[in-house]
């Protein structure tokens, strides 16, 4: 079904904010009908605006959403999609990994969201509303970085 809306190309940044339990901190959205994935459980970040890089919008995403200052954002994946039937045209993601001390959590402001939470990647997929790329970028984090060999370019897919 095409609603006719045409959503422009757009960079987006998430962030793998993991905890010394190796869980990751996820973001139950706002129900609110007008946003993407509304009531879903997701990754921190958003929208990287136009004077920005990727880093600085990860950056300003984490203050704004949870009032958390990383002394360490690594790059850990991108990728990009498109939904064409639905008017998306393409979003590219640039994904970001950091630890965060029990020492810091206390001090997490949630400005953004109904609830956050640290969840390992076998509970986020047993949720019953999850951003299904946020899910993805989870478990490519929890069971395919850590093995490279999975992703051996020498390896056929036939």
């Amino acid at each position: 079904m095409n609603d006719n809306r045409v959503i422009d190309e757009m960079q987006v940044c998430k962030a793998l904010i993991i905890d010394s339990a190796g869980r990751y901190l996820m973001q139950l959205r706002d129900d609110i009908p007008k946003i993407a994935y509304p009531g879903h459980w997701c990754l921190f970040g958003g929208a990287v605006e136009a004077n920005e890089d990727d880093l600085a919008g990860m950056r300003r995403e984490l203050l704004e959403e949870l009032a958390f200052e990383p002394s360490l954002l690594a790059p850990a994946m991108r990728f990009e999609y498109s939904i064409p039937q639905h008017g998306v045209r393409i979003r590219r993601v640039a994904v970001f990994e950091t630890k965060i001390d029990d020492f810091e959590i206390k001090d997490l402001v949630l400005s953004e969201g109904t609830e956050m939470r640290f969840l390992n990647w076998r509970d986020l997929s047993l949720q019953d509303k999850v951003v299904p790329w946020d899910l993805c970028m989870v478990m490519m984090h929890a069971n395919v970085l850590p093995r490279p060999e999975l992703l051996s370019s020498s390896v056929s897919m036939d």
